[in-house]
């Protein structure tokens, strides 16, 4: 058989494949990608390691850092980094601790409660309660213990406290009881008391008063395991990496899922960060779009708090001090690029470097590097923003418009990368029947083959064949934005 004929059946077989594409609504209109102005991160380090050593949560108050964990253990330190052992006066295991503005509590198994009010020396507190208490936080005048088998308790005191709403301690669980409750805070309006019921499906407790409190039951199988709060936002996550968020404390919307599980979250003023299982941290300035930080550790992150620009988060095993480096008026601009079609991880390196991103407004231009990471540095403070185009040979540029730069701002993590699409061929900005055309020309040539070319070799596999053909398809009908 013919070149001409093998060329005209490609053909065939290609229009047969984009009129499948385009009945079924597959074809792609990108658009510009707004990243709102955020802050900067958090660099980790490492300050004690000790495999013996697990602690449970961390709170910051009267100018120090507090940490609580097992076996009665407390540590406390002035500045994240040089920590001190401090006799809890109990073996019990501690799950929580918390700075009412006067004095530290600290709260864990066999309903102990701890109070300070210099972090150093501590006193047990007669509280009359047996159960394990997860959570404790003080709000609008009265504190509220959120417990192990869902019973909330409230006092005005610390010391005589009023069961609110019951528990459930029977097996098997009734699907309608709440199993386990596993942290409170308070919004400023009301409280916020996460956990999970006897059919294992995420629960969010809320009160006013911390007296009367409705349930809402989420979809998910998931174990909420923190919330936290910004003048706006409530958000709550768990197991499995999901996240709600919630503007009114009753109507609950699922933003993200996946990965890890959480453990804490927190908001630092500016950006809510959340960490859980393997050092995994995340953060989001608006708790809908979410990325990924590098900790650079593997272990489990219990607790977090944030003073200024230092923050402190603990875990099994281990004590992280993160820090912001915020340079006068000068920032950092970063993220990853990534095609949108799969190829092999041993060619990941060429397919990844190479994409350019250049700031409009100044001219500064960098390239990705081979893991399509990208580092923007030394840009000035704008609270009207840049654009980003981001662009390759062969792909259809992209524009990245930041809102405002007045930090170090993260626009795409590598879990969640800004991705280009292949196909333009021709560079004529449009991905459409030339490109196809153009592209079987050199239909299953490989590399040493004279009709082959490496522009058209998107996935990098030495060979131009139905791989590349069914890129260009996947993004057939697309446009560069205006």
């Amino acid at each position: 058989m013919g070149d001409n004929i093998k060329k005209l059946l490609a053909v065939v077989v290609i229009l047969t494949i984009i009129s499948s594409v385009l009945a079924a609504g597959f074809a792609v209109i990108p658009g510009d990608i707004i990243i709102p102005g955020g802050p900067a991160q958090y660099t980790w380090s490492k300050v004690e390691a000790d495999a013996s050593v697990n602690l449970n949560d961390v709170t910051y108050g009267n100018n120090m850092y507090v940490a609580v964990g097992e076996n009665g253990l407390i540590k406390t330190s002035l500045d994240g980094a040089l920590w001190s052992l401090r006799d809890s006066k109990t073996a019990s295991r501690l799950n929580d601790v918390i700075w009412d503005g006067n004095r530290f509590l600290a709260v864990g198994a066999n309903g102990t409660v701890l109070k300070s009010t210099d972090g150093i020396n501590w006193t047990p507190v007669p509280s009359g309660l047996s159960t394990e208490i997860r959570g404790i936080q003080y709000g609008n005048g009265i504190y509220v213990a959120a417990c192990r088998y869902g019973e909330i308790f409230t006092s005005h005191d610390a010391v005589n406290w009023t069961l609110r709403k019951e528990g459930v301690k029977t097996f098997p669980i009734p699907p309608g009881g709440d199993q386990g409750l596993t942290d409170v805070i308070w919004t400023g309006k009301f409280f916020i008391a996460p956990g999970f019921n006897g059919a294992l499906r995420g629960v969010v407790n809320t009160s006013e008063d911390g007296i009367t409190w409705k349930t809402i039951v989420a979809e998910d199988y998931t174990v909420f395991t923190g919330a936290a709060c910004n003048d706006s936002i409530m958000t709550v996550v768990g197991n499995y990496g999901i996240i709600y968020t919630s503007n009114d404390g009753l109507n609950w919307v699922k933003r993200s899922s996946g990965g890890d599980n959480f453990c804490s979250i927190v908001w630092d003023g500016k950006m809510f960060v959340a960490a859980g299982y393997n050092g995994r941290v995340s953060t989001s300035t608006d708790g809908m779009s979410w990325y990924s930080v590098s900790s650079g550790v593997a272990n489990t992150i219990n607790g977090i708090a944030i003073s200024g620009n230092t923050a402190v988060m603990v875990g099994n095993g281990i004590i992280l001090k993160g820090t912001k480096s915020l340079s006068a008026g000068k920032y950092k601009v970063s993220g990853y690029i990534a095609p949108n079609f799969y190829y092999d991880e041993s060619v990941a390196g060429l397919i990844k470097a190479g994409y350019k991103i250049k700031v409009i407004e100044t001219g500064t231009s960098v390239l990705t590097d081979a893991s399509g990471y990208f580092e923007i540095m030394d840009l000035p403070e704008n609270t009207q923003g840049y654009t980003l185009e981001i662009s390759k040979k062969g792909y259809l540029s992209e524009w990245v418009k930041i809102q405002q730069l007045i930090s170090d701002t993260v626009i795409s993590s590598v879990s969640h990368g800004i991705s280009l699409q292949a196909g333009d061929v021709d560079v004529n900005n449009a991905i459409n029947m030339s490109d196809v055309v153009l592209l079987i020309g050199s239909f299953n040539s490989s590399k040493g083959d004279g009709r082959y070319t490496s522009d058209l070799d998107f996935n990098m596999d030495e060979a131009v064949n139905m791989a590349d053909l069914l890129i260009v398809v996947g993004n057939f009908g697309g446009i560069k934005p205006a």
